[in-house]
């Protein structure tokens, strides 16, 4: 039950069908779309199942825990990088909304004449 809820309830996983596969598979038709769609699901079978091999043997290599305290590390560094890379792209949008909310409020309160949005 905790397996079904962990791969069904994931929005990573539904944004990923719906959103990249799906929007992928608009642009076929007929033939292509059918050979698309066993494509995709042979895929991710193989991946999936490959996921699966992998963690099973860094498991019985890795009694210890040390390999995938190593893999949390690296992985939480990723993160961190992302995160930083992605500052710029969300102070635009904050500015882009900012900027939306200001010039599109029903709110009395204006700014002032001179004042702009960020600069983009």
């Amino acid at each position: 039950m905790f397996a079904m809820s962990v791969s069904l309830l994931n929005p990573h996983a539904i944004i990923d069908t719906v959103g990249v596969i799906g929007i992928s598979s608009l642009s076929y038709t007929g033939i292509e779309k059918m050979t698309f769609t066993a494509a995709t699901i042979l895929i991710s079978w193989i991946w999936y199942f490959s996921l699966a091999i992998v963690g099973k043997k860094v498991g019985d290599i890795d009694t210890d825990g040390r390999f995938i305290n190593e893999i949390n590390k690296v992985s939480a560094i990723m993160i961190w990088i992302v995160a930083i890379y992605s500052i710029p792209t969300i102070q635009n949008v904050v500015g882009l909304l900012t900027a939306f909310l200001v010039n599109y409020s029903v709110s009395p309160r204006r700014p002032p004449s001179n004042w702009r949005p960020f600069k983009f």
